[in-house]
C-alpha cells in the first residue's frame, strides 16, 4: 500500500528539537527510601533506570543540568499515555507498592504522575500536581461523548475535526485525547499534540468563541489547533502539493506514522479489508471527499469534505460515516470507492 511523504514546508510542524546529552546513571533505590528524591550515582543499569525504560522513558542529564530530562517516550508505553513527553525535566522518582509516583517540570509548572510498570493507560496521568495540574477529561468522559462530541464550525479544519472524531471513537484515541489536555491552578487549559510534543498551547475562554463541538474536550483541542496553525493556509498548500489533509490531521493528533491511501489506485476488496480491520482492531480512520468534477456523476457526499468512518457491515459491504459538521449518512463501498479521494489511518 503506497505512503506518501510529506514535504519540508509540512513536516516543519512535527520536528522534533535535538540536544546534545550526556548519560545518567542511577543509584539503586528501593520502595523503602527514606530520600523521595532521584540519587544520581555510578551504578550502571539501576533498577531505577531499568524500570524508567520498562515504562517507556529514555532519561538523559545535559551538561551542567541538575535534574534528568526526558529524551524520549516509547509510543504506547504507560509513559505515553500517562502525558508524560520529550524535554520534561523528571524532578522526582519515587517507587511506590504499585508502580512509580513521578513528579515532572513543564514549562515552569510542576505535574505529577502515577505510572504502573507493564501497564499502559493507568489513571488519568498527570494530576493533581504541586501546583493543582491534572487531565480534566478521562477516557471514560471522553467515551461517552465519542464523535458526537466533535462538530465542525465555520473554520475550513474537516481534515483536523474528522481525524479528532475518528479518534474519538476508539479506547486508544480516547486515552490520546485524555492526555492532550491538562489544566492549571488558574483554570486555563494547556493542549499537546503528539504531532508536536514540545509545545503546549494555552486555551482560555476566549479561544473558544464561535466552535460547535458538543464536547468541551473537542472544542479545547480544536480552539489549540486553530490558535496554532493556519488551517486554510495549511489545507491550501496541501491540496497544491497533493498531499491529503486527513493525513496532516492525524499526524498532529497522534503523533504516529500515517498512511494514507487512494482508492482510485486501490481496488474494492483492499479498501473493505482495511475498513474491517479498523473496526475490529479499533484504529482510527478519516475519509477525504473528491470534487463533483471528479466523480463524474451527481453524489450526497460534501465536496473536498472529510469524514471518520464509524463501522462497515462485512455482509452488506455498508459503511456509516460521521460527517465532520454532524450527523451521520450511510454509503455503499461501491459508491464510496468512486466518490473518496483517500483513506488516511495512523500505523498503529
Amino acid at each position: 500500500m503506497p505512503k506518501f511523504t510529506l514535504p519540508l514546508a509540512v513536516t516543519i510542524f512535527f520536528s522534533f528539537a535535538t540536544q546534545i546529552v550526556m548519560s545518567v546513571e542511577f543509584k539503586k533505590e528501593t520502595a523503602r527510601a527514606a530520600a523521595p528524591s532521584i540519587l544520581y550515582g555510578s551504578v550502571a543499569h539501576s533498577a531505577l533506570f531499568d524500570n524508567l525504560r520498562v515504562l517507556g522513558i529514555k532519561c538523559e542529564i545535559p551538561q551542567g543540568a541538575q535534574y534528568p530530562i526526558v529524551a524520549g517516550v516509547e509510543i504506547s508505553s504507560p509513559a505515553y499515555y500517562s502525558g508524560i513527553v520529550a524535554k520534561d525535566q523528571i524532578m522526582n522518582c519515587k517507587i511506590t507498592d504499585t508502580g512509580f509516583a513521578i513528579t515532572i517540570k513543564r514549562g515552569g509548572k510542576l505535574f505529577q504522575a502515577q505510572l504502573r510498570s507493564m501497564t499502559a493507560g493507568v489513571g488519568p496521568g498527570l494530576h493533581g500536581g504541586v501546583a493543582g495540574n491534572f487531565h480534566p477529561f478521562l477516557p471514560a468522559q471522553i467515551a461517552k461523548d465519542g464523535l458526537r462530541g466533535v462538530e465542525q464550525s465555520n473554520h475550513p479544519d474537516c481534515w483536523f475535526e474528522a481525524s479528532l472524531a475518528a479518534l474519538a471513537n476508539t479506547p486508544r484515541g480516547q486515552q490520546l485525547i485524555s492526555g492532550m489536555i491538562t489544566r492549571d491552578a488558574s483554570g486555563f487549559y494547556w493542549v499537546t499534540f503528539r504531532g508536536n510534543p514540545m509545545t503546549s498551547v494555552l486555551v482560555d475562554q476566549s479561544s473558544l468563541g464561535g466552535l460547535r463541538d458538543r464536547a468541551t474536550w473537542a472544542s479545547i483541542i480544536e480552539a489549540a489547533s486553530l490558535k496554532s496553525y493556519d488551517a486554510r493556509k495549511i489545507a491550501r498548500s496541501l491540496h497544491s502539493s497533493n498531499i491529503p489533509a486527513i493525513q496532516i490531521g492525524m499526524k498532529l493528533l497522534t503523533g504516529a506514522s500515517v498512511t494514507a491511501i487512494r482508492p482510485d489506485d486501490s481496488t474494492p476488496e483492499v479498501i473493505r479489508q482495511i475498513l474491517i480491520g479498523a473496526m475490529q482492531n479499533r484504529v482510527p480512520v478519516a475519509l477525504a471527499s473528491k470534487n463533483p468534477s471528479e466523480i463524474g456523476g451527481p453524489t450526497d457526499l460534501k465536496p473536498n469534505h472529510a469524514y471518520a468512518f464509524v463501522s462497515i457491515d462485512p455482509f452488506s459491504n455498508n459503511v456509516t460515516l460521521k460527517d465532520a459538521y454532524g450527523g451521520r449518512l450511510d454509503r455503499s463501498l461501491t459508491l464510496l470507492m468512486r466518490e473518496i479521494r483517500y483513506v488516511a489511518y495512523p500505523n498503529w
